[in-house]
């Protein structure tokens, strides 16, 4: 009982104990204390379910109300821990405000009171040590957290390739001074007693906040190897840079409900053993000041359910090892100089079901240095120009199933360099000129069917 009415005026009473339960059936935070001096050690006369709860003290930064700021717990069964009897002398209600490390000497003895009834702290890892983190101490590093990173750092410690690793800007092998790998950076751990604030939790779940002079951290980590780590790096007398490494050892989302925007001074570089995938429910804008490079060691495809457009400000290469084929209902090219279509091996063919027009406004050429150059159609080929055609080459082949027409508004000129041949296999073969028609050859042999009457050469004038 509080004889005075008010808990100041009376006597304080305070205590050490151990902790010998902490499951409170009102999740208050409670813990079932075993005070040294006021109780016996002896399990048989006072067991620990017969020990009073009492209550924890949270700091002024705690709100202690409606679950706001820290929830009251972090004790293990075999923590020591301080306190005092809120009612005074009849000591029934006792309230503890802080925990005491030491160094433990030897494990547990389930069977007695004042240690853990599990047995499982202190952990025999740990004997002969002080409770103080290994990691807030500098001491035994190789046994924390920072070894397991080191065993586990990112594509087995080896250079990690990026985008084009093999291709220069011609297209060759690049220099190795370019950026075309990097590595996961070992853990920078350089933190000295007593300035590395450390918060472990008996899962294995870790915070550093390291104030080490030059080389201030923040790091989180999960037992299961996810991480992120805030690092110091001094370049200079005066400033220093605080560099990031996050890692992920499981799936990652980022879900932003309105914009995101990133900037990024240096380079970029994301690499991935599976796919990429990006998808915009409205439009994609890829800008690059210098060059932009799509490499693909397998196919390529680009799908448009409207209309594709390639505009270039000076030439547009297209390269294959293998066949171009273009196909649509309708192809149209046009150029405001000149077209040129070549092959250095084989033959140029130009194919059309229907009708098929090559037109030109000033001049055409169609010539062929080696074999053939052939036009042909099922129905009718028509070659001509405003101004001049000209047929040239040494195999060149204009052909139709029913009617081929060469012209040219001023000249027209079909040249061979051995033979020359006109060839109808139904109707006349008309050649028509309003001043002249120029026929050269050493040799001219004129066939026709004995069937179908020799066909005439008509001049205008």
């Amino acid at each position: 009982m509080i004889s005075n009415g008010f808990l100041g005026y009376d006597r304080f009473v305070w205590f050490q104990g151990v902790v010998e339960d902490r499951m409170d059936p009102q999740k208050l935070g409670r813990l079932r204390v075993r005070i040294l001096g006021y109780h016996t050690e002896d399990k048989t006369k006072i067991p620990t379910k017969d020990l009073p709860w009492a209550f924890p003290i949270m700091p002024i930064s705690s709100a202690s109300m409606n679950g706001i700021g820290e929830a009251p717990v972090g004790c293990v069964e075999g923590t020591w821990v301080i306190g005092f009897f809120r009612d005074g002398e009849n000591c029934q209600e006792p309230v503890v405000f802080g925990t005491i490390g030491g160094i433990p000497q030897e494990k547990a003895r389930s069977n007695i009171g004042f240690s853990d009834p599990f047995a499982h702290y202190p952990e025999e890892t740990y004997l002969k040590e002080p409770d103080t983190n290994r990691l807030a101490r500098a001491e035994k590093i190789e046994k924390t957290i920072i070894e397991e990173r080191k065993k586990n750092l990112a594509n087995k410690g080896n250079p990690i390739q990026v985008a084009l690793e093999d291709i220069s800007e011609d297209g060759g092998p690049r220099d190795m001074e370019d950026d075309t790998e990097w590595l996961e950076p070992k853990p920078p751990y350089k933190a000295k007693y007593p300035f590395n604030k450390v918060f472990q939790t008996e899962g294995g779940i870790v915070k550093e906040w390291d104030d080490t002079k030059d080389n201030r951290r923040i790091h989180e980590y999960h037992p299961c190897g996810t991480f992120y780590e805030v690092f110091e790096e001094k370049i200079s007398l005066t400033k220093s840079k605080a560099h990031k490494i996050t890692k992920i050892n499981g799936t990652n989302y980022t879900i932003v409900l309105d914009d995101d925007n990133i900037f990024v001074e240096g380079s970029v570089n994301i690499t991935t053993r599976g796919r990429v995938n990006i998808y915009a429910g409205n439009d994609i804008n890829v800008e690059a000041n210098s060059k932009l490079t799509i490499h693909a060691k397998k196919d390529t495809s680009i799908f448009c359910n409207e209309n594709i457009t390639i505009d270039a400000a000076k030439d547009i290469v297209m390269k294959a090892g293998g066949d171009i084929t273009l196909n649509s209902d309708n192809i149209r090219m046009s150029s405001v100089r000149n077209f040129s279509v070549d092959t250095e091996i084989g033959s140029i063919t130009l194919t059309s079901n229907t009708t098929m027009g090559l037109t030109s406004l000033l001049g055409m050429n169609i010539a062929s240095t080696t074999a053939g150059a052939k036009l042909y159609s099922m129905t009718e080929t028509i070659v001509g120009s405003n101004l001049q055609t000209i047929v040239d080459g040494l195999y060149t082949t204009i052909q139709s199933d029913l009617k081929t027409s060469v012209g040219s508004k001023i000249d027209t000129t079909v040249t061979a360099g051995t033979e020359l041949n006109l060839n109808s296999t139904t109707s006349l073969i008309n050649l028509s000129a309003p001043l002249r028609i120029n026929s050269e050859s050493p040799n001219v042999t004129r066939k026709m069917p004995k069937t179908q009457p020799i066909g005439k050469i008509i001049f205008d004038k």
